[in-house]
């Protein structure tokens, strides 16, 4: 089973810039979800045991798995970080305003609405390079969902939306949909998904 996690918000999303492989801290909100994440997690638990907790290495996610460490009274040294967790890469958009991309890169703008799948921002990634990355990750942790086992993972939106699809078996259209909440987690099982509300 696995339980999967966002970081909660960072000041970068609450001005509305793209972080991407950028970072920005966890605001007093973030904090305090990350805070409810663990709660909500430790019920869900019932007194099993957590067989590994990974978190991409940026710091908005490590800083959200620490605290959700710190709920579980699990040692925040333990927590391992891999890098094809972290955050799909926006290249030059990183660091800018919505608006500021749409006016000042229009023609790629719109062809990354029109194929998400393959076209990437400058310099960045397409959800196809997202998804190559992840689908190594669910291969050598194959079964990360089965035995019994809890595993804990704390990335991103859209790495979180690719990582789901891929687990869950979803087309790359449906998945590239998904939400990307900072208020709960996903619970993934058995080739479902359940969210929790924190």
């Amino acid at each position: 089973m696995i339980y999967l996690s966002r970081h909660g918000e960072t000041v970068w999303n609450r001005a509305g810039r793209l972080q991407g492989t950028l970072d920005s801290p966890l605001t007093l909100k973030g904090m305090r979800q990350a805070e409810r994440i663990g709660k909500c997690i430790l019920k869900e638990l019932d007194g099993r045991k957590v067989a590994r907790f990974v978190s991409s290495p940026l710091g908005r996610a490590r800083q959200t798995a620490a605290i959700i460490a710190d709920v579980l009274d699990l040692d925040a040294h333990g927590i391992d970080t891999d890098e094809r967790l972290r955050e799909a890469s926006f290249g030059s958009w990183g660091g800018l305003l919505m608006d500021e991309v749409v006016r000042a890169h229009a023609s790629c703008w719109e062809a990354r609405l029109a194929d998400r799948w393959t076209v990437a921002p400058p310099g960045g990634e397409s959800y196809r390079d997202v998804a190559q990355r992840l689908q190594d990750f669910i291969d050598e942790h194959s079964g990360l969902e089965g035995g019994g086992e809890v595993t804990i993972l704390v990335a991103h939106g859209l790495a979180n939306r690719v990582l789901r699809g891929l687990i869950l078996g979803a087309p790359p259209e449906e998945f590239m949909s998904y939400d990307e909440p900072q208020d709960g987690f996903y619970e993934l099982a058995e080739g479902r998904e359940r969210f929790i509300e924190a």
